[in-house]
C-alpha cells in the first residue's frame, strides 16, 4: 500500500464525485463543487488524467484562506489530556472515573471518563458516549469535551438540567480516539501506513463482520478493535462521534450498496432527523450554514464505508449521529472560546434523547432475574429492523422514541423465553413510559440445556414409546399440558427449533 495524502478537487459534480468514491478514493468532505479526499500518488495522478483539477492540501483551512499557519500550540497534548482526565477524577471522585480501554499502535492509552451519581454501581439507566476525534488532525472535539466534562462536573448539584443527566444516565466521553494520529497532526492512525479509523468499522454493504476482523479476514486497526471490544461489553442507547472539517449534524445511513450520492434512509429516519435538528437549531452557525437547517443524511453527502455511526446503528443497539463542528478542522486556539458557546447547549441538549422513549426492565418471571433480551418496535404501517438489548448486570432497556398519538407495539424475545409483544403504548413529550416486562421460559426445556432443542424431542419421542429418560429437574422442563409428555410436545419442539 502507498502513502497517502489529502487533496482538494474544484469543479466536480455530486454524480462525478460518487464515482471517484466507486473507484475506491476516500472522499471526507464535499461542499457543493469542491470535494476533498485521501489518495495515494497512483490515485492523483489519475484523478488528473481524468482532467479533473486537484491540488494538494497543505494546512488547508476550508473556508478562511486567510488563516493558512494556524498556531496550534494551545491545543492540549496527549499528555495534558491525561493529566486533565485524572485531574476530573481527583477532584470528583464519588462522579468520574476514568477508564482505560487499551493502547493505541504507539501505545498511548484509550482513555473514556465515565460519569454518573454512582459512577461504581450498574444502575437501571441509559449509557450514552460521545468519542472526540477518529482524526488526528482534527482537533476540536478534544477541547470541547474537556470543556464538556469540566462544565457538567462543576455545575453537578447546581444546574437542574446538568445534575439530571449525571443523575440518570451512564455518560462515557472519549475526548481522544486516535491519540498517535493527533500527536503527528494527521488524519489516519500510525499502523503502518496508517488506517482512517472511520472507515474501518464493520459496515452492512461492503463488510458485514461484526468482528475484530474485517471480511476479507485481515484484523482491524487496533485503535478500532479497542472500541469494538469496549463496547461489546457495554449497552450504549445513544452517542455522536466528533470530527472537524465541516459544520453539518449527519445522520445514518453513510453507506449504500449503490456507491451513488443519495438519501439513504434507515428506518429510524424520522427520529434521527429531530434528533440532529435538536442539535443544529441550538447551534445558530451551524443551523443557518450551507447545510439546510444544519444537518444531512451520510449519503446523500457523500457515501463512506465502515463508519463508527452505521456500525453502531445495524449492530449494537446505539443509535448515532456523526457531528462536525467547524468548517475548519483545527482552528487557531482563540476560536475555542467562541465554538465552546456555540455548541455548549447543543451537546447537553442531544445527550436528553437518551432519556425519552420507552423504558424498562426486563426479568424472568419465576426467579425476578434479569434477561438478555432483544427488543423491536412498530407502530401503523412503521415497523423498524433496529434492535435493542437488555443490559445483563440489571436487565434495563432503552429505546428512544418520537412521541406520537398512534400506540407503539414492542417486541421482547430472548433464548428460551416465550417472546411477548405489548401493544398500545403511548410516548408523549417528556421522560420515557415506564414498561417493565416478565418473560416465560419456554416449556419442554427437558435436558434444561437452555431451551427445547433436539435433545428434548428425543426425550419426547422415547416417552411415547415407553422408556423412562433422565429428565432434568429445572422450572422449564415442564410439558406443554403441565403434567404428561405427549406427541403435542415432541411437535412444538420441533417447530422451536425449525423457528
Amino acid at each position: 500500500m502507498e502513502p497517502v495524502f489529502e487533496i482538494k478537487i474544484t469543479d466536480i459534480s455530486k454524480a462525478q464525485a460518487s464515482r471517484l468514491t466507486k473507484s475506491g478514493v476516500n472522499v471526507t468532505n464535499r461542499n457543493g463543487t469542491t470535494v476533498w479526499a485521501y489518495v495515494s500518488g497512483a490515485q492523483f495522478q489519475s484523478i488528473l488524467d481524468l482532467g479533473y483539477t486537484a491540488q494538494r492540501v497543505v494546512l488547508e483551512t476550508r473556508k478562511n484562506q486567510g488563516l493558512d499557519s494556524p498556531d496550534y500550540t494551545d491545543y492540549p497534548d496527549y499528555d495534558d489530556i491525561v493529566s486533565a482526565l485524572n485531574t476530573f477524577e481527583n477532584n470528583y471522585p464519588a462522579l468520574c472515573k476514568v477508564v482505560d480501554i487499551g493502547d493505541s499502535y504507539q501505545g498511548r492509552k484509550l482513555l473514556f471518563l465515565k460519569i454518573s451519581d454512582n459512577v461504581d454501581v450498574e444502575e437501571d439507566e441509559p449509557e450514552f458516549k460521545y468519542i472526540s476525534t477518529m482524526h488526528g488532525d482534527e482537533k476540536i472535539g478534544t477541547d470541547l469535551m474537556l470543556r464538556l466534562i469540566d462544565h457538567m462536573l462543576s455545575n453537578y448539584g447546581t444546574n437542574a438540567d446538568i445534575t439530571k443527566l449525571i443523575d440518570e444516565m451512564e455518560i462515557w466521553i472519549m475526548p481522544l480516539m486516535n491519540p498517535d494520529g493527533y500527536a503527528a497532526n494527521q488524519r489516519y492512525n500510525m499502523q503502518g501506513i496508517g488506517y482512517d479509523l472511520n472507515r474501518n468499522f464493520p459496515d452492512r454493504i461492503d463488510d458485514p463482520a461484526n468482528t475484530l476482523v474485517n471480511y476479507s479476514g485481515d484484523p482491524r486497526p487496533i485503535e478500532v478493535q479497542r472500541i469494538m471490544t469496549w463496547a461489546f461489553n457495554q449497552s450504549s442507547v445513544l452517542s455522536a462521534n466528533l470530527h472537524g472539517g465541516a459544520l453539518v449534524a449527519n445522520y445514518p445511513y453513510d453507506s449504500n450498496s449503490s456507491g451513488d450520492y443519495v438519501y439513504t434512509a434507515c428506518d429510524d429516519d424520522d427520529l434521527f432527523i429531530d434528533m440532529s435538528l435538536t442539535y443544529s437549531t441550538l447551534n445558530l452557525p451551524m443551523y443557518n450554514g450551507e447545510f439546510t437547517q444544519g444537518i444531512t443524511n451520510g449519503a446523500d453527502w457523500y457515501t463512506a464505508y465502515g463508519g463508527m455511526q452505521d456500525w453502531n446503528y445495524v449492530w449494537m443497539g446505539c443509535m448515532e449521529i456523526t457531528l462536525e463542528l467547524s468548517n475548519i478542522k483545527t482552528p487557531p486556539y482563540s476560536y475555542m472560546d467562541g465554538l465552546w458557546n456555540d455548541n455548549r447547549a447543543s451537546l447537553l441538549a442531544y445527550m436528553g434523547w437518551a432519556l425519552k422513549g420507552v423504558r424498562g426492565v426486563v426479568t424472568d418471571k419465576e426467579t425476578g432475574l434479569p434477561i438478555t433480551a432483544t427488543i423491536t418496535a412498530k407502530s401503523g404501517s412503521w415497523e423498524s429492523d433496529f434492535k435493542v438489548y437488555t443490559d445483563p448486570d440489571v436487565g434495563d432497556y432503552h429505546r428512544i422514541l418520537l412521541p406520537s398519538d398512534d400506540p407503539y407495539t414492542l417486541t421482547f424475545s430472548a433464548d428460551g423465553y416465550e417472546t411477548k409483544t405489548v401493544s398500545g403504548i403511548m410516548v408523549q413529550e417528556g421522560d420515557a413510559v415506564r414498561l417493565d416486562v416478565e418473560m416465560d421460559l419456554k416449556p419442554c426445556n427437558f435436558n434444561c440445556s437452555g431451551g427445547p432443542d433436539l435433545a428434548d424431542a428425543v426425550i419426547a419421542l422415547q416417552v411415547l414409546a415407553g422408556l423412562t429418560p433422565e429428565i432434568g429437574g429445572c422450572v422449564d422442563a415442564r410439558p406443554l399440558s403441565g403434567v404428561q409428555i405427549g406427541l403435542e410436545d415432541a411437535l412444538y419442539i420441533l417447530q422451536q427449533t425449525a423457528d
